[in-house]
């Protein structure tokens, strides 16, 4: 840069006061302003919206935990009552499922007993639900 030349005055560009719009429209600018407690918004009010908003949250996160916790002993309850009417059933079911789990069958086996049990699981259904509906 020579002596006596302006930086500013050899610049190309427009120096603009504020966050960069990037050709966004005027209400999208006061959206971004609101947003990030610009404008109007003062800093107190953002606060009380932000500890609003995390109180929602903490509740209906409690609300969550407390449905999840209803379930899973929901869950355990049932498969205590089946260890306990059909212990030998339950016994196969967990050891089949832990021989499955640790890769003991080949995709084509498995393959031919998930359709298998699929169509009697089916087959099963199906009887229940036409013997609700028959008259008695």
């Amino acid at each position: 840069m020579k002596a006596g030349e302006n930086s500013s005055a050899t610049s190309s560009e427009p120096k603009s006061k504020g966050p960069k719009q990037d050709g966004a429209s005027p209400k999208q600018a006061e959206d971004s302003s609101r947003a990030f407690g610009e404008g109007g918004d003062t800093s107190d009010d953002f606060r009380q919206r932000m500890a609003a908003t995390g109180h929602t949250l903490q509740q209906d996160i409690t609300a969550l935990s407390q449905t999840l916790n209803d379930a899973a002993q929901d869950v355990s309850t049932a498969l205590r009552e089946q260890v306990k009417s059909r212990p030998y059933a339950t016994l196969g079911v967990a050891a089949g499922i832990g021989y499955i789990l640790g890769g003991g069958l080949t995709m084509r086996v498995g393959a031919l007993l998930l359709g298998t049990g699929g169509r009697m699981v089916t087959n099963m259904l199906l009887r229940e639900v036409l013997a609700a509906q028959r008259p008695q």
